[in-house]
Formats: structure tokens, sequence, C-alpha cells
């Protein structure tokens, strides 16, 4: 579907004649809780919402689950809502997602959300807004939801929202660290669908120009954050957003989830802990390792273009611009600062290779491969 893209300051005012074409009787607002104050949402909701009765859901987990889900369907479906808005991270929009699809579905949350059961379409008109520059979800067809500390992605293309309002002004109170992880998140979106085996021409010019604009604005939007660095922050990850929603991520994001899971490693900082590895790691394909069906000469001209688009002219110099970037931006890369031992690299090993993220990434990644990457001679695990 062709989504509605509303961008610039103040295009959350245009929310007005969205919800005057469609006249809802009960509408959803999905939120997070404090952030959705400190962010101005709340102020600049109020007035554009007033003509309207509005049932707001905000108590859900960050990672949101599965009893999040539910409650939320049960306010949804008790207070007879026929539109949602989802306004914040990509918790409360993964959440306003999953909501928007499962709200006419007639089994229970759980069977779709493991895949025993198969989505029809959305019926919801749904309206995306994103408080952070990071996540991307108002941009994919992709719902994350939590069953015990195992991870699912819910998945439909009618999951894309109707209408998204990218507002870089709901993104100017972000706190320093909060801006650095998901501006992190951002940019491992945009490499990892970039050498993904499922990437297009689209998805890597998606890519590109994320991958691009982050390098250049990230370090000043968390540092001497101003109306252009944020705007350009929000409009990358959008980018990016698109860019996963073609190709997906690939093996740093399924390293990433026990990292936030078990040792509650903001989610952005957790895919770059891995990134700054799987970066050398990738550049290393050869004929019995390579995984993309499109053949080992591609997925290596794949790397090489990666490197030019961030201005390196190998892996190694790609990691030091990472690496230099998340010093900048006073993000810790080391395992042992978060208390993981050996016991949680093997916890981390247990849990991190997601069958379906690994067989998206172009060098296939075996168990002895990431206990190296985690315990070997690699800086994320010693500071010496």
């Amino acid at each position: 579907m062709q989504q509605k893209i509303v961008s610039g300051i103040m295009a959350i005012e245009k929310l007005t004649d969205h919800l005057k074409q469609l006249q809802p009787t009960n509408l959803f607002l999905v939120t997070c809780n404090s952030s959705f104050t400190l962010c101005g949402g709340k102020r600049k909701l109020e007035s554009i919402l007033k003509p309207y009765h509005t049932i707001h859901y905000h108590d859900f987990q960050n990672n949101p689950n599965s009893h999040d889900l539910d409650n939320a369907l049960n306010a949804f479906q008790n207070n007879q809502c026929d539109y949602i808005i989802g306004i914040g991270g990509g918790s409360a929009m993964d959440l306003a997602k999953a909501t928007a699809i499962l709200a006419s579905q007639t089994n229970q949350s759980e069977s779709y959300i493991t895949g025993n059961s198969k989505l029809t379409e959305r019926t919801i008109p749904l309206t995306l807004i994103p408080t952070t520059a990071g996540t991307g979800s108002e941009a994919t067809h992709f719902s994350v939801i939590y069953i015990d500390k195992t991870k699912y992605s819910l998945a439909h293309a009618s999951m894309l929202a109707d209408q998204v309002i990218l507002d870089a002004e709901l993104t100017m109170s972000l706190p320093k660290y909060i801006t650095a992880s998901t501006g992190m998140d951002a940019l491992c979106q945009a490499i990892e669908s970039f050498w993904s085996v499922n990437s297009t021409d689209e998805s890597r010019n998606y890519s590109k120009e994320a991958i691009q604009m982050i390098l250049k604005h990230l370090a000043p939007a968390v540092n001497q954050p101003n109306t252009e660095h944020r705007e350009m922050m929000l409009r990358a990850s959008h980018l990016a957003g698109k860019a996963i929603n073609i190709a997906q991520t690939t093996a740093s994001h399924a390293l990433s989830y026990p990292m936030t899971s078990y040792f509650n490693i903001a989610h952005g900082h957790a895919v770059a802990l891995g990134l700054i590895h799987f970066i050398t790691f990738n550049a290393a394909l050869n004929d019995s390792n390579c995984q993309d069906p499109r053949g080992l000469e591609f997925a290596q001209n794949i790397q090489i273009e990666l490197h030019q688009c961030m201005h390196a002219s190998n892996a190694k110099e790609a990691q030091a611009i990472i690496q230099d970037l998340m010093k900048q931006i006073v993000l810790k890369q080391y395992l042992s600062d978060f208390g993981i031992d050996h016991k949680g690299i093997d916890l981390l090993i247990k849990n991190g290779l997601s069958p379906h993220r690994v067989k998206n990434n172009p060098k296939k990644v075996t168990e002895n491969d990431l206990r190296q990457m985690l315990k070997g001679a690699q800086p994320l695990c010693s500071k010496n």
C-alpha cells in the first residue's frame, strides 16, 4: 500500500484534516508513558483530539509483550474503537500496529504472534507519529512483540500505516542517550539492509542516503542539537525503516535481542555492539561461507559499495568510523561494561542465532563464529 507521508516542523497539525475526513467515533491513542508529555506530543494533540472520544493506552513495557498486547486489544474492543494513532518510539508504534491488525482477527493473539495462525488484512485506520529518530517502525510492516524473553515479529503487508507524520519538533527534548542509541539503531538498520541477501536496488538507495545522513548528523544531534540535525535524523531513520521493510535486518539484530532481554541494554546500543564486529566479519566472504544467492562476486561488490558509501577504503576503516562515532556520542563499546562475563556470552550465543535473521546475513554465521567474535581478542570483550 502507499503511505501518506506528512513531514516538517508542525507537521502534526495536519492530523486535523485527516481526522475530519475519517470522522472516527472512538479513537484509540497508543503512547509511551512519560515521554508523551516530555516530547510535547500531549500538548500538541490535546486540541487536535478534543472533538473526539479518545481512549488513551500507555500502560505497557518498554519492549511490549503478549500480555501488553492483549490488554490493548481488550481496551480497543471494549470501547468499540475504530481508529488508532500510535505516537512515540518503536514500542508505542509496534503496539499500535499489532493492535490495528489483530483487532479484526478471530483467534487468540499469541497464535498470530508465533505464526500458528495466518493474519488477514488490517481493517482499522492507522496513523503513526515517531518521537525518536531511530526505529523506523512507522515505515515497516513488522511489529516486535515478546513472549517471555523471546522476541517475535508479527508481519503483514497491511500493517504499513495509512498515514505517517514526521515532525522533528517532537524529537527535540530527547535525552542524549536515547538520541544516541536510537540513532545507532537507524545506522545499523541502514547498514544491515544494505548487505542483506534480500536487498534490492531500491532498498540500497534508501540505505545509502540514510547512512550518509546519519554519519553527518548523529553526533551533532546528540551533542549540539538543533532543528536541522534532528530533522535530518528523523528523515534518515524513516529511510532506514523503508530499507528494512524491503530487505529486513541481519545477524547484528539477532544478537541484539538477548542483550536487551537479559541485560537491559537499549536496543539501538545493543545492535551497535554487535555491528562493530559484524562489519569486518561480513567482509571476509568466500565461496564456502557466502549465503547471498546472487553469488560471491555480487556480495563482495556490495561490501565494497558499502565501505565507499561510508567514505572508507575497507572494512577495518568502516569499523573505525563506527567506533569513533560511538565515542563521540558516548556509547560504551565493551560487553564487560554491562556486566556480561563468559556465562553471559554463552547466553548471548544460545539466544542470538535467530534462524531468520542469520539466514539474511551475507555470510554464514556459526556458533563458533559468534563465540570467537564475543570471546576472542576483539575489543568488545576486553579493554586491554
